[in-house]
């Protein structure tokens, strides 16, 4: 069941009666084929194959029904995303213009599109337990391999088109990348995180995402220096070791170097000497014993 929604109702209204009239026209000719035959595009499934594939055929992830492709079946190339700067034809918009905008309300970073394809669905590899094998990650969507100002440099992501729980991958040197018919296998460089699977509609889309992956990740190569994750804070523990030797202990007053030579530090130990020295004096007591004689109570 479909729903749209206009935001004039006017629209919407005219709309409406224009579907009434289609409607009404197609009821009239009822023997009048409605559709096109058209061919089920089943995906082929993977052999089984090296590197991060190496394994019996069983382990290869299942496709996913042709139906979620599209309605109409249709392959979809991807769209490679120019060097930034001015376009060849001052006319001719860039096509990622809109695409990039609508990146940047999630992450401010994103500067620019390395590639884009408009569906693949994500998989992630059981390898322990009872049945190990290939699980959809329950993503599916648009796939994304973006530059961004800061680190990390470039991410993959996978925008999600059931919910918010999209795919996000930082590109790094250390990244295993493996590819068959319409897969991309790829091994992030976390041991804690699974091997990831794209599954493409069409090969030679997967082709051409492979290639722009490959030479992303020889460019990071060539820059091992770089930075490839957002910087971490700095533990409070180790600023605490890192302080000055002449640095307050916790919970004291800030030491000022600033002294003049005329004021004095006072001390537990200076303050203990005092008393006992003020003690020890009999004219300190006598003045004392005074005091005490004419504030008691008559």
């Amino acid at each position: 069941i479909r729903g749209l929604w206009f935001r004039d109702d006017a629209e919407r209204r005219k709309v409406e009666a224009a579907l009434e009239k289609t409607l009404e026209e197609l009821r009239s000719a009822p023997t009048e084929p409605q559709t096109e035959p058209v061919t089920v595009l089943t995906p082929a499934q993977p052999k089984a194959g090296r590197g991060l594939m190496q394994g019996p055929p069983e382990m290869a992830p299942p496709p996913p029904a042709a139906a979620a492709v599209s309605d109409n079946n249709t392959a979809t190339e991807p769209l490679l995303a120019k060097p930034p700067g001015p376009l060849a034809d001052s006319n001719q918009q860039d096509p990622f213009c809109n695409m990039v905008e609508t990146l940047q309300q999630q992450d401010p970073e994103i500067d620019h599109i390395v590639v884009y394809s408009k569906f693949v669905v994500h998989y992630l590899l059981q390898q322990d337990g009872p049945n190990p094998g290939w699980r959809k990650a329950n993503v599916e969507g648009p796939v994304y391999v973006v530059r961004r100002r800061s680190a990390p440099k470039f991410q993959l992501l996978v925008k999600n088109q059931f919910n918010a729980n999209d795919l996000v991958d930082n590109l790094h040197p250390d990244w295993e990348l493996d590819c068959q018919t319409n897969y991309v296998f790829y091994k992030v460089d976390d041991p804690q995180k699974r091997i990831r699977g794209l599954w493409f509609h069409d090969d030679a889309e997967r082709r051409r995402i492979e290639a722009a992956l490959r030479q992303t990740l020889e460019e990071l190569h060539s820059a091992p220096g770089e930075p490839q994750a957002p910087p971490m804070a700095a533990n409070p523990a180790q600023k605490a070791s890192a302080a000055p030797p002449d640095s307050a202990p916790p919970g004291m007053p800030p030491i000022d170097n600033n002294v003049s030579s005329e004021s004095v530090t006072i001390t537990m130990a200076s303050l203990r000497a005092a008393l006992h020295a003020l003690a020890d004096d009999d004219q300190f007591l006598r003045t004392v014993m005074q005091k005490i004689k004419h504030s008691a109570p008559q």
